[in-house]
């Protein structure tokens, strides 16, 4: 009775604050029997308007190839769920049960299987369902991709199987500035209570590492925001990223807890203030990196 009686106090105050702040609620899923407004995250996200609140009942939300989206004119960049919009503020209902999902519809949670895994678009990035096409000729996907949208914050999730590829993929949350673009793009942000992880490990395929998933809370081109109490394991590069700041990052990690990833955090081409604290990195190949990198 008392857990109930803190979620319906939390919810009410949250209505509240959106009312009183001019924001709206739009909620995704089903919750205590209540059905949202949407069925998927992307939906609401395309409804949604700068400053609107986005809550997410638990479920697997997953994505099939032809709804991969990307930045227009960005083809590089495949999502699941993809934002543009400023001050969007999405939210889980349950850290542990709403799952942002890269595995196939149809398959059970974070599925290891090959079988079960979305290699994101076909051939000649084209749009469709080809899962003959060879892993190595597929885009690769993206989680939950911000796209230099400023202050916009992803809290209580976890987020699953979102693999690489020929593009650039393989990402599970990631605010994206303008990656590769040497400039600065985005500004603000606030990630807490995420969970990100990959259950489809190289020696599973014959795509082998190649496919395997990279980074799981990544920022890139970006300046000002925090992490809190984030968490990630079982990528092939690093669980934690910041670069390309050009020492204007402003990004604060806080109670991070990184393992069994190549590295546990990784900066390149980050400086100024920066402050990881509070956390920790253990049985990665490499804890904590910071480096310089001309490709950066």
């Amino acid at each position: 009775m008392r857990r109930a009686l803190v979620v319906a106090v939390i919810g009410t105050a949250l209505l509240a604050f959106a009312a009183t702040a001019g924001a709206r609620v739009l909620r995704v899923g089903s919750y205590h029997g209540i059905a949202g407004q949407y069925r998927t995250i992307q939906a609401a996200v395309r409804a949604a308007r700068p400053g609107d609140w986005i809550l997410i009942a638990p479920g697997d939300y997953k994505t099939s190839p032809s709804a991969i989206t990307t930045p227009r004119g960005k083809p590089d960049f495949p999502a699941a769920v993809l934002i543009t919009k400023a001050r969007l503020h999405i939210r889980g209902m349950n850290r542990n049960t709403v799952i942002v999902d890269g595995t196939r519809p149809g398959s059970a949670p974070c599925s290891r299987r090959g079988s079960a895994q979305n290699f994101g678009l076909g051939a000649g990035h084209s749009s469709g369902s080809n899962y003959a096409v060879p892993a190595a000729a597929r885009s690769g996907e993206n989680g939950l991709m911000v796209y230099k949208a400023p202050d916009v914050s992803i809290e209580n999730l976890t987020a699953c199987n979102f693999l690489g590829g020929a593009r650039d993929a393989g990402n599970a949350v990631w605010w994206n500035g303008g990656d590769n673009s040497g400039r600065v793009g985005g500004h603000g942000y606030y990630g807490a209570y995420l969970s990100t992880t990959s259950t489809y490990l190289k020696g599973q395929s014959v795509a082998g590492e190649f496919s395997g998933a990279q980074y799981g809370i990544f920022s890139s081109n970006w300046s000002g925001g925090t992490w809190d109490d984030v968490y990630a394991s079982n990528f092939n590069d690093s669980g934690l990223y910041i670069g390309a700041c050009q020492d204007v990052c402003d990004q604060t990690v806080n109670h991070a807890h990184a393992e069994y990833n190549a590295l546990g955090y990784s900066g390149s081409n980050s400086g100024g203030r920066l402050l990881v604290e509070n956390s920790e990195f253990d049985n990665n190949e490499d804890g904590f990196d910071t480096n310089s990198q001309n490709g950066d």
